[in-house]
């Protein structure tokens, strides 16, 4: 083939430079940056909606698979722990991949699939075998996506809308519980065998958010909103001194898994709880479960926005814990009324409410490049819980002790959190 006219070169020469020229002034560029972390903060929130009702459509099915299959409530607190098992496992190892790759959707994208795969197996099991294997594949699945989640997020929002920002994108977890509670809650009683049914309801929507991340992302790594880069990578100087896994870091990581220990108690066994302890009937479980996660939604974008606009963050999280302990203590209560309120108020100050606000002190005090790793630690102690968490209150159930105990037990932990954020140093919190 010959060459191209010149007429041709200067059309595309003068396209190029138009192009450039466009993407080079100042209001582009702020226009272009703001579309795009608010396109991965509603990405983000569309995604914990399917991590959630993915994994909340298990808890209202957890009596009806008992009746079934005739197994004890350890073995389906085994069920629900070895998720989380797989889960944790696989933060950090994607969390250091996630820092050294340009292109972590080549990881995000096969996680959907994987999950959605697993969500499949989930209501195909035929055995409790074959569905403790079916959560060890979605836990896998969605191990993928915290710690990528939160890098792509963390380093697109801007350094004053972060807590705010990342409460938005967490209300999807409170969202997807809601939803996954309520569709269970919704077909399970109707009849036998129909708890397999909203697992492969979600297999679709499951996909097709991931579709939505491949099409939606920039593939390579661009900061385009995050204040705090640093192009060098998670090196082993920053390790040594001390800037990633310092003091503050690590109290951080202990607080994340006293936080998550009743969260995770919550959000596996209560629909349980309230059946076969208290009486509530089936259908009704759904919504009375729901209060938590919808109170969340409130209460986590009111911290966030304080913690934002607060000079030290820690006070935000402390003036919360104590309340967080007392509902936890109040929800064996006998009074219904107690244990709505008990509810709601843990909607508004518990874990939910509380990730922003640690997930944004997490961020202020490490380096962009590191955000993949340090994450995927933060996440696994959270992860920690959610193991431990379902599996002893199962052991509760089936003992002579008590589910009654587990929320006692958990109402301990946020007393431990609340004297670690005392004793977290006030200035860095405030240095943003």
């Amino acid at each position: 083939m010959g060459e191209r006219p010149a007429g041709i070169h200067y059309i595309q020469s003068t396209k190029v430079w138009f192009k450039a020229a466009a993407m080079s002034a100042p209001g582009a560029t702020i226009k272009s940056r703001d579309r795009y972390w608010q396109r991965v903060v509603a990405l983000g929130f569309a995604g914990w909606v399917i991590m959630y009702a993915d994994r909340s459509i298990l808890s209202p099915a957890l009596p009806a698979i008992q009746q079934q299959w005739d197994v004890s409530e350890s073995i389906l607190g085994l069920i629900v722990s070895s998720f989380f098992v797989a889960y944790a496992l696989v933060q950090i190892p994607v969390g250091i991949l996630s820092d050294r790759l340009q292109r972590r959707m080549l990881l995000l994208v096969p996680g959907f699939v994987v999950i959605a795969l697993g969500v499949l197996l989930s209501g195909s099991a035929s055995r409790p075998s074959y569905l403790l294997l079916a959560s060890v594949v979605m836990g896998i699945g969605q191990g993928v996506y915290y710690p990528i989640q939160f890098s792509l997020s963390t380093e697109s929002i801007p350094k004053s809308k972060r807590a705010f920002a990342t409460s938005i994108i967490n209300s999807g977890q409170a969202v997807g519980i809601t939803f996954g509670l309520l569709l269970a809650g919704f077909i399970v009683p109707l009849w036998d065998g129909a708890w397999r049914v909203p697992f492969w309801i979600m297999a679709i929507p499951t996909l097709l958010v991931g579709l939505a991340f491949a099409v939606g992302i920039r593939p390579d790594r661009q900061n385009v909103g995050n204040t705090n880069n640093d192009s060098n990578g998670c090196d082993a100087t920053q390790l040594d001194t001390g800037n990633v896994w310092s003091y503050r870091t690590a109290c951080l990581c202990v607080i994340n898994f006293c936080s998550n220990f009743g969260f995770f108690i919550i959000l596996t066994w209560l629909p349980f709880y309230l059946e076969v302890d208290r009486g509530f009937g089936t259908a009704s479980v759904g919504w009375i479960a729901s209060l938590v996660p919808w109170a969340a939604v409130v209460g986590g974008l009111v911290m966030s926005w304080i913690s934002d606009h607060a000079r030290h963050r820690k006070y935000v999280a402390l003036a919360t814990l104590p309340l967080c302990a007392l509902s936890l203590i109040a929800i064996p209560f006998d009074s219904t009324l107690v244990l709505f309120a008990a509810l709601l108020i843990y909607g508004l100050v518990g874990k939910l409410a509380l990730d922003p606000v640690l997930i944004a002190m997490v961020a202020d005090g490490i380096p962009s490049s590191c955000y993949g790793k340090v994450f995927g630690v933060f996440n696994f102690s959270a992860m920690l819980a959610s193991i431990s968490g379902p599996y002893l209150m199962g052991w509760l159930s089936a003992s002579a002790v008590g589910m009654n105990a587990g929320f006692y037990i958990a109402s301990v932990l946020i007393g431990i959190a609340a004297i670690l954020v005392m004793c977290l140093p006030s200035e860095a919190d405030g240095a943003r």
